[in-house]
């Protein structure tokens, strides 16, 4: 017991520990006219969320999971995915917050081998285990069996297309009028679309009932720890005067393929 709360004592918020971060504020659903800037078309959520975003990039998500800001993160973990983060992020920095991550039970769901999307690696709490998969399912569904997944079942290409993203806009955690006004944005408004999309897609998400034995046709495998980008279990920060992470671009990435940290189980054990 008392090993336990000193763990929790020792176990620092890797964001808010740092007076340079302060304000920082996880992207759950914020995209909205007001965030975005009408001159150049690029968001802009502060820089509190700037520089954090310099630092991890999209793993800030991850993050996010472990703060219960979001109920899931998506991106690409697998060696290709790791190597960017190492060379154009802080892989200190990163690591901090899997450190954090795997401290309060943020899993993942890989893809394994090479693959047609980006989103290769889903990571969730145990009570969005669901969500992760539904994710994951809708991700790497194929073109040609498109025509029998609940999802798509009797829609047009473009149908299939906007399904899509509100699909994972909801199960990201985004709010259904920031998801319609990313659709929306840039197309004419004869080809915009409304909130009935959102329903739709709500009911179909909610009867959606999967397995893992059910997205491992499409080689998915459960991560029941994320791993760090480098050998070192307990890696060390390193800080400019700003007292801020600096940048530390490298080469090669762990393999998240590898027998020591993918677990191929058929029961999730979360």
């Amino acid at each position: 017991m008392f090993y336990d709360l000193m763990k929790k004592i020792y176990m620092f918020d890797p964001i808010k520990r740092y007076s340079a971060y302060k304000g920082y504020k996880c992207n759950a659903g914020r995209v909205s006219k007001n965030t975005v800037s009408q001159a150049s078309g690029e968001f802009n959520f502060g820089e509190a969320n700037r520089r954090v975003t310099s630092q991890i990039g999209e793993f800030a998500d991850v993050y996010c999971v472990a703060k219960g800001k979001k109920p899931l993160a998506a991106m690409d973990y697998s060696v290709e995915g790791q190597f960017k983060l190492k060379k154009f992020h802080s892989k200190h920095f990163i690591n901090d917050v899997v450190k954090y991550a795997n401290y309060h039970n943020v899993k993942a769901l890989h893809k394994q081998g090479k693959g047609r999307m980006y989103l290769k690696t889903v990571f969730y709490k145990k009570k969005n285990y669901k969500s992760a998969l539904k994710l994951m399912d809708i991700i790497w569904t194929k073109e040609k069996d498109r025509s029998s997944h609940p999802l798509f079942k009797g829609a047009d290409r473009t149908t299939i297309s906007n399904r899509s993203d509100v699909a994972k806009g909801l199960l990201l955690g985004y709010k259904p009028e920031h998801i319609l006004f990313f659709l929306n944005r840039e197309q004419p408004k004869n080809k915009q679309v409304d909130g009935l999309i959102i329903k739709t897609v709500s009911d179909i998400l909610k009867k959606m009932n999967l397995t893992l034995e059910d997205v491992q046709k499409h080689n998915i495998v459960v991560l029941d720890e994320i791993p760090y980008l480098t050998s070192d279990d307990n890696p060390t920060p390193r800080l400019n005067k700003s007292n801020t992470y600096q940048n530390e671009p490298t080469v090669g990435a762990n393999k998240v393929e590898g027998t020591t940290i993918v677990k191929k189980s058929a029961r999730h054990k979360a």
